[in-house]
């Protein structure tokens, strides 16, 4: 079976990546996704309060992000 047929996104292009390491307590400052935002965590495990919902992301798990909303980030 075709990996498409299993999962329906497809990302054709990367504009841009960053790696961020963090300690434990440290958070960032909320900010608005200016294009879509793929979020993977490498290892240890986030906190998103994403427009007012709060996700728990741990090592492997990730998350995508529209344009427009508004991110905080915490590691825990």
């Amino acid at each position: 079976m075709e990996p498409e047929k299993n999962f329906p996104l497809r990302v054709e292009q990367v504009f841009s990546a960053a790696v961020q390491e963090w300690r434990v307590g440290e958070s960032r400052p909320p900010q608005q996704c200016e294009n879509w935002q793929l979020v993977y965590v490498l290892g240890g495990m986030i906190e998103e309060n994403a427009d007012g919902k709060k996700t728990a992301l741990r090592q492997g798990q990730l998350i995508l992000h529209p344009a427009g909303r508004t991110v905080q980030r915490r590691a825990v």
